[in-house]
């Protein structure tokens, strides 16, 4: 098959841009983004779901900690 000059620029074009296209970023962290990132990071073996897990525990009980548990109205402010 014979190219054209325009069907050949085109061709090169797409090659040499091929380094000035940007891959997207990995995340750093499995509970930022979504499912399917989870798990291909987890095929990828950046993280197991046993590190996933104990992150999240660490997370929530760092928010719960962080609630005064100690005074009546605070577990539940609107109940009488």
């Amino acid at each position: 098959m014979i190219l054209t000059r325009r069907e050949a620029l085109r061709q090169l074009s797409a090659l040499f841009a091929i380094p000035l296209v940007r891959w997207p970023a990995r995340l750093d962290d499995p509970l930022a983004g979504t499912i399917v990132e989870y798990q291909a990071g987890r095929e990828r073996r950046d993280w197991s779901a046993a590190q996933v897990t104990e992150r999240a525990l660490g997370a929530t009980s760092a928010r719960v900690s962080a609630v005064p548990w100690d005074t009546p109205t605070a577990a539940m402010p609107n109940q009488r």
